[in-house]
């Protein structure tokens, strides 16, 4: 019975060493407990349109994030470090690395060995910066793969439409109540693809009264419009068949 209660008392004190030894690891590691997300007093839009290698720069109240902290950007469960380039008592800038790519991430803070969640931003990595026109809240630019504007590419949210103009700008009114945007591909022309998929709609992802940018690229090509048609079809002959009957009655007397 003793020999029972004293290999108990050995098992509960390994669990507990252990435990104190992971709760330790846990607080000097920069994926630990969190700090106080409210101590961070920032201002995170929903969106920014972003060269590559830009920065981007956050509001914030305090200076609470100085240069000497880092930003984490989160995407797929994918960490990227950024490097805080400036801070003030009303902003911080970062820079972004030319890895990043369009898509939603999560932007943590890592502070005194411990990293902090401060909220989520659409990044859209653009070749030039466009102006926003009036009234949309889906927008963006049509142009092919050097770099040509298209114009008269009509693009549509499944309830609105309109085409882009001169410059391959476009900008739609839109509520965001179907979820996606996608173009109609004008004759000598073909848009990327996914492996095998076109690449001529894409989902949105922002609140519906939020500008967010949209943008499609097209490849030029050739003799789309000299093209021969054949038409197939099925035959059918019907063959009219008439029997003639010839009823003869005899009566003998």
């Amino acid at each position: 019975m003793t020999q029972k209660i004293s290999n108990l008392l050995r098992i509960m004190l390994v669990a507990a060493l252990f435990s104190g030894f992971v709760i330790s690891c846990k607080d000097d590691s920069p994926n630990g407990a969190p700090a106080d997300i409210n101590e961070f007093k920032v201002a995170i839009p929903e969106n920014v349109d972003l060269e590559k290698g830009g920065i981007i720069t956050i509001s914030q109240e305090g200076g609470k994030i100085t240069t000497s902290d880092k930003i984490y950007l989160e995407h797929s469960g994918q960490l990227t470090l950024c490097n805080i380039t400036e801070a003030g008592m009303d902003h911080f800038t970062f820079s972004v690395p030319d890895n990043i790519v369009t898509g939603t991430y999560r932007i943590h803070v890592g502070k005194d060995g411990k990293r902090t969640l401060l909220g989520t931003l659409k990044i859209t990595i653009v070749a030039r910066r466009i102006p926003i026109p009036d009234g949309a809240t889906v927008y963006g630019i049509i142009e092919t793969t050097d770099g040509k504007p298209v114009a008269n590419v009509v693009v549509s949210d499944g309830e609105n439409c309109t085409v882009s103009n001169a410059d391959g700008i476009y900008g739609l009114a839109s509520d965001k109540e179907q979820g996606y945007v996608f173009m109609s591909v004008p004759s000598g022309y073909e848009p990327e693809t996914a492996g095998v998929f076109p690449k001529m709609y894409q989902r949105t992802a922002l609140s519906k009264d939020v500008p967010e940018n949209i943008s499609f690229t097209l490849k030029k090509v050739e003799g789309q419009d000299n093209f021969k048609v054949l038409f197939f079809g099925t035959c059918i002959l019907q063959t009219e068949v008439r029997i003639s009957c010839s009823i003869r009655n005899s009566a003998r007397m």
